[in-house]
């Protein structure tokens, strides 16, 4: 049973250029099937199975609005909304453009292309009033990459950018979603498009608590 009620914003619609030789035929990252079944669906219930609250499910181009749809029909959950907006500039604008519609003390951000166990999410959630959760991996597939420094208690000192050579010691991981932020990080959020790691490194810099949360399962493809 769902632990907590959280709000949670999926990111959907990445065209995915480094593989697209598949997304041309499936029209997004998070419409590609695994095990003949689309990567959305295994996101959408493991979101559902952790928590309760809203899922925004956002989109920014229109003609993904009808196959994003039938995926939402199949999972017949009615507090599923798709948030269509072409203006959206990554996954900070779209947090900021959705927060009027939060009405959790925290926001759960997750990506539709990115299938993650229910067990991982329930970790997450366990956050206190004013912190930040990250995800941290040991591999990751973007590049540049963004990756943090860890200490023993989980708690992140610093975020840094690195590249394809970049050799993480110990206590350093790749961050990425699962996320979760707190009302005060959404407040704080401006109109403007913004890499994720970069919102989340002044966010820290403002000497916000951020805590680390180690997947034991793979980053997105």
């Amino acid at each position: 049973m769902p632990s907590k009620r959280i709000d949670t914003i999926i990111m959907g619609g990445g065209r995915g250029t480094r593989m697209s030789e598949i997304t041309r035929i499936y029209g997004c990252k998070s419409l590609i099937p695994i095990a003949e079944i689309p990567a959305i669906q295994y996101v959408l219930k493991s979101a559902r199975i952790a928590v309760t609250g809203n899922i925004f499910l956002c989109i920014e181009r229109e003609e993904l609005m009808i196959p994003i749809s039938r995926e939402v029909n199949k999972f017949n959950q009615k507090d599923v909304e798709i948030f269509l907006d072409p203006t959206m500039r990554g996954t900070m604008h779209a947090v900021y453009k959705i927060r009027d519609r939060i009405k959790t003390s925290h926001v759960l951000i997750l990506y539709g292309h990115q299938p993650v166990l229910p067990e991982h999410l329930q970790k997450v959630i366990e956050a206190d009033e004013d912190e930040t959760i990250l995800s941290l991996y040991r591999t990751n597939s973007n590049n540049p990459r963004s990756f943090a420094l860890v200490n023993k208690r989980s708690i992140v000192q610093k975020i840094m950018r690195g590249d394809t050579s970049t050799s993480l010691k110990k206590s350093q991981f790749y961050v990425d979603p699962p996320y979760i932020f707190p009302r005060a990080f959404i407040n704080w959020l401006q109109d403007r498009g913004i890499r994720s790691h970069e919102a989340i490194r002044d966010w820290l810099h403002e000497t916000n608590p951020i805590r680390g949360c180690i997947a034991d399962f793979p980053h997105e493809f």
